[in-house]
């Protein structure tokens, strides 16, 4: 059995103990052990999985710092053969660009890239940004990988959050994040709505993972390999699970 799986830094493993890349905000002192064309981590979830399951073919194509179109493509350029489809999406405004050495990079509105100057990026969204048309983007590029899903009959399944340039959140571990609302967003989360999976992002960032919460993340916020463990154990493996069990049963 073939599952693809894509996302951003989360997906990938950012924050796993052989994957990290961080500048601590008290010391100021890099960290960094490894290169982004490296595979993802070995304790990322969807490295748990292969584990779980060695019989089976885990595609995992995440990559940090991307945004859902490259989620998209990447899973699409995968579909060949596939059973499952995981589309770990990433927040809503972030998107592509080329940096001055022609080299492909990403910019997160509202968070800068090191690659551009900030005040390109203030003028951007002074006078070019417009939050539906991010939005929209994110979910016709999900709604996509979707559609292949279905004339394929391969089995789908997808996590976003839905953060944008007015998206807040505190640190108290409590979902006090103001979601996105938007008719294209309800929409998508009706149509889709058993197939959603609460996403490592927000898991990390707003559920209580215990009291002890900072076990579970990184110093740069990511999950750790104990968070991954812990989210794939709690939402990855009970839906899993049954997918491909169904998935069995009709002999694929």
């Amino acid at each position: 059995m073939k599952i693809v799986i894509s996302g951003d830094s989360f997906t990938y493993g950012q924050g796993c103990k052989d994957r990290l890349d961080f500048t601590d905000p008290v010391t100021g002192i890099l960290t960094s052990n490894f290169k982004s064309t490296e595979s993802p981590s070995k304790y990322c979830w969807a490295s748990l999985l292969q584990n779980h399951y060695p019989d089976h073919q885990i595609i995992n194509v995440a990559k940090p710092g991307k945004d859902n179109m490259y989620i998209s493509t990447s899973i699409l350029e995968n579909l060949k053969d596939a059973d499952i489809v995981y589309f770990s999406g990433t927040a809503c405004n972030r998107f592509q660009i080329t940096d001055i050495t022609g080299n492909p990079t990403s910019c997160i509105l509202g968070g800068y890239s090191k690659h551009i100057h900030n005040e390109t990026v203030d003028l951007f969204i002074k006078h070019l940004y417009l939050e539906r048309y991010f939005i929209d983007v994110s979910l016709s590029s999900l709604l996509a990988v979707y559609a292949h899903c279905i004339v394929k009959d391969i089995s789908f399944v997808w996590s976003m959050p839905f953060l944008g340039m007015s998206g807040s959140y505190t640190e108290d571990g409590n979902q006090l994040q103001e979601i996105i609302k938007c008719e294209s967003i309800e929409r998508t989360e009706l149509l889709l709505k058993n197939k959603q999976i609460p996403p490592l992002f927000g898991y990390s960032l707003f559920r209580s993972l215990q009291k002890d919460r900072d076990k579970y993340l990184n110093t740069c916020g990511h999950a750790n390999e104990i968070g991954h463990e812990y989210y794939f154990n709690h939402e990855i493996l009970p839906i899993l699970s049954k997918l491909i069990e169904e998935k069995q049963n009709k002999g694929y």
